[in-house]
């Protein structure tokens, strides 16, 4: 949970360095709208202005660990500058590479 809170900052204050070290080179970024992004596009997007955090809170936040790999769900409100409120249910699966925790895969998807 710890790498999990240092991305929501990260995300947060468009600390590209942080993303960088936080998200696998292999990253499968998948937002609600389907939209899929690499490890490059999504730090761009995170840290060049095309998408601007205003928030990010987590609910009923589930975490299970298969040895280096956890897999965290979480009903989550997102506040962006350019799509407003978001409230979303996310998948995110993270695994233990050269010995710090990152981010391999995150899926999105909107809650009606």
């Amino acid at each position: 949970m710890r790498a999990e809170e240092a991305w929501k900052t990260a995300v947060l204050k468009g600390d590209r360095a942080a993303l960088d070290k936080l998200v696998s080179a292999d990253l499968s970024y998948t937002h609600s709208s389907a939209k899929t992004q690499t490890k490059e596009q999504f730090i761009q997007d995170a840290t060049g202005g095309a998408t601007t955090y205003q928030s990010i809170e987590f609910e009923n936040t589930q975490l299970r660990q298969y040895g280096n790999v956890v897999v965290i769900t979480h009903a989550t409100t997102i506040k962006t500058v350019q799509n407003g409120t978001s409230h979303l249910y996310l998948t995110e699966i993270w695994a233990k590479e050269q010995g710090r925790w990152q981010m391999v895969s995150r899926q999105a998807t909107k809650i009606p």
